[in-house]
Order: C-alpha cells, then sequence, then structure tokens
C-alpha cells in the first residue's frame, strides 16, 4: 500500500509506473476526465471502450480494443459521471476476460460507500486470479467529505508498490503529516456519518429523478451509486453549448459530457443542500420544457 496527496495522484503514479511509451489503457465510456491525459502524460494510449448497449462495458466491447501494445484497464464503479454500478456477476466475467488476456487492472473505487436501494460493493478484486493482477485505488475525499486534505491511497503487487514508493519520493514525498492523521480518525472512527450522507444522496437522488420526470424527453442511465445524473435531451445536440446557456440563463453549473467522453449529455451532482437541488431541477424544468 501506498498513500498519496489524492486518489488523482495515486492514478498519476500508477500510470508513470506501469506504462513504456506506446502502452495502451482501455478507458470505458463514460470516464472520469483526467484519467486520458494522465495516461497520455505518462506517454501512453488512451484507448476508449463503448459500451455495446447501456453504459457499462462487456467482455466483447473490451476484445474489441484489445491490442498487443494493451497493459491495463481501468474500470471505475460506482461509476462518475454515470452512476452506473457493475454487478457482480458482469465483474466476474471482465476477470475472466483479464486473467486470460494477462493483463492490469485498476479498479477506481472512490464511490464504493455510495451505493443505493440495498445494493452492495463488489471488489473485481476478490475474483480467482485478480488479487495479484488488480490495482485498488481509494480516498478519503468522497467517503469522508475531505477533499481539500488530499488523502488517497491504492493496494496492490509489492513490487508496483515500491516502484510507486521510489517515484513519489522524487516528487512530494508524502502527503502532509495532518492530513494523514486525519483520514486515519476517519477510517478509524465510528462510520455512521457515511451512513447518513449516504441516506442524504439516496433522498436527493430520488427527488431529482422525480423533478425532472414532468419532462418526459430527459433520459439518463439509472444512478445506482456514486452523486451524479447523466442525461440527455433531444435539445442537446453540443454538451459544451448547453451548460453555457443553463449556466447563462438559469445559473445552474452542469458539466458538458464531452469532458466525459460521450455527447450529448450534461453531468449534474446532487451533493448539495435539498432546497439548492429543489431549485435546480424547477429551473432545469423551465428550460428544457421551452427547448
Amino acid at each position: 500500500m501506498v498513500v498519496s496527496c489524492g486518489s488523482k495522484h495515486t492514478l498519476y503514479n500508477l500510470f508513470q509506473v506501469l506504462l513504456d511509451p506506446g502502452d495502451e489503457v482501455l478507458i470505458p465510456v463514460p470516464y472520469w476526465t483526467s484519467y486520458p491525459e494522465m495516461v497520455k502524460l505518462a506517454g501512453g494510449v488512451p484507448v476508449p471502450v463503448e459500451a455495446g448497449g447501456g453504459f457499462r462495458v462487456r467482455p466483447a466491447d473490451l476484445e474489441a480494443r484489445r491490442t498487443a501494445r494493451t497493459r491495463a484497464l481501468i474500470l471505475n464503479s460506482p461509476n462518475n459521471p454515470s452512476g452506473e454500478v457493475y454487478p457482480a456477476e458482469e465483474l466476474a466475467g471482465i476477470a475472466d476476460w483479464l486473467v486470460r488476456n494477462d493483463l492490469l487492472v485498476i479498479s477506481d473505487d472512490a464511490y464504493q460507500h455510495f451505493l443505493y436501494d440495498g445494493r452492495t460493493f463488489t471488489s473485481i478484486a476478490s475474483f480467482p486470479g485478480l488479487p495479484e493482477r488488480t490495482l485498488v485505488v481509494g480516498a478519503a475525499s468522497k467517503t469522508y467529505a475531505m477533499t481539500g486534505w488530499r488523502i488517497g491511497w491504492f493496494l496492490g503487487p509489492e513490487p508496483i508498490a515500491e516502484a510507486v514508493a521510489r517515484l513519489q519520493d522524487q516528487s512530494t514525498s508524502n502527503p502532509s503529516s495532518l492530513s494523514q492523521r486525519a483520514a486515519l480518525a476517519a477510517l478509524d472512527g465510528g462510520q455512521e456519518p457515511v451512513f447518513r450522507m449516504r441516506e442524504a444522496f439516496q433522498r436527493r437522488r430520488d427527488a431529482l429523478m422525480k423533478g425532472l420526470a414532468a419532462v418526459k424527453s430527459i433520459r439518463y442511465p439509472f444512478p445506482a451509486g456514486a452523486f451524479y445524473l447523466f442525461f440527455t435531451h433531444p435539445s442537446i445536440t453540443d454538451s459544451v453549448e448547453t451548460a453555457g446557456r443553463i449556466l447563462a440563463e438559469k445559473q445552474v453549473a452542469l458539466v458538458p459530457g464531452r469532458a466525459f467522453g460521450m455527447e450529448p449529455y450534461l453531468r449534474l451532482s446532487y451533493a448539495v443542500a435539498d432546497q439548492v437541488l429543489e431549485e435546480a431541477v424547477r429551473r432545469l424544468v423551465d428550460f428544457f420544457r421551452a427547448a
């Protein structure tokens, strides 16, 4: 295990250590916006993988994009931006494909504690043949609302951990000792605040979906986890342009789907106060009814 200055730093370190120039990383679409850029900074080649149906890739989708230069897959479930969650049976199929092709998987588990409707988290590292080829990335930022404290980590094979530690020794050395102590207190302390956050996020998600149902043509994948709604509407042809108009006309900030490799979608975060979300929904309904 290596502790770094946030999970973004952890992922950056891993790509720097794992990739030789020209190595490819499979990145399911939609993806967190930093993944492709981190791969490029390490001299690698990001390979977007679109799902054949829905928002979750299958082994056939991955196989269609695999080449002799494929080094790893990065998997993010619950997913930012879509809120999709891979069920255990689908992870089992991906795990088998990884073993057969002797590939590594970076499992970005930033939202593992935010699953709704009674769902439970399944780690891809739990499947046969995966412990030795999985790099599990975690962070205090989302689970404990400690974004500014900058604490992230990964668990994985010792040779990779040693290489990351050597790299980090020549950059940041270590995260702030104060931040490490704070994160340790969060991890070791009672988890009731996390449970309350999860309940609040589910309540807000449900209110958000109920409110947007007033516009029948708004569509989105079901947000089973994380705290985002990734939606589209027939009027959206350019997500950047539409997000700009909504910000200017309705003062609601959304992230364009283009940042996540998928048009014509917009990402809305419901990690806000209930009354703020209620007003945002009202303004969005007004906007899209007139679109």
